[in-house]
């Protein structure tokens, strides 16, 4: 009786140790770039301009992917220009065929007004295919930035693209 179980072990074994092989078949590319028109808002305001990223996946567990990324916004309120350069994590869920999803945590420097603040930043989006090499990608972040007199929470909501797909 325990010969006959021995080869459904076997398989089922062989599948749940295949699951991350199967997902690195379908893994996120190598480097994804991205950019798009950025809208930042705060307590009080909003400000209109644009983003840009680089990710480079550097690894994956299971059916996730785990990179290093580098963003860089400029938002323009009244009079006033918000720059940030932000560096960290993303984590890509492979596997969804209609959609890659990413969460990502950031941290780096905000600037306005000649001073710099330190800013964190978390959020997620998705890069949904469309035909070609591009996706469209949306994305919404909470960021939070720290100057020597003040401390602002800050929503970002970027539409654009990203390559590959």
């Amino acid at each position: 009786m325990a010969l006959g179980r021995l080869p459904l072990r076997t398989i089922l074994c062989t599948l749940f140790l295949a699951t991350p092989c199967l997902a690195a078949a379908q893994a996120s590319p190598a480097i994804v770039v991205g950019g798009g028109l950025s809208v930042l808002t705060d307590e009080t305001s909003r400000g209109t301009g644009g983003a840009a990223d680089i990710a480079w996946r550097v690894g994956q567990i299971a059916s996730t992917s785990i990179g290093i990324v580098g963003d860089v916004s400029v938002n323009r309120f009244e009079g006033v220009t918000i720059s940030s350069y932000l560096g960290g994590a993303r984590f890509w869920w492979n596997g969804v065929r209609y959609v890659r999803p990413y969460a990502q945590v950031l941290i780096g420097v905000e600037s306005c007004c000649d001073e710099l603040a330190q800013a964190f930043q978390v959020g997620g989006g998705a890069d949904v295919p469309i035909p070609g090499p591009l996706a469209v990608r949306v994305a919404y972040e909470y960021r939070r930035a720290a100057y020597d007199q003040a401390v602002f929470n800050e929503r970002r909501f970027v539409i654009g693209i990203a390559f590959p797909k």
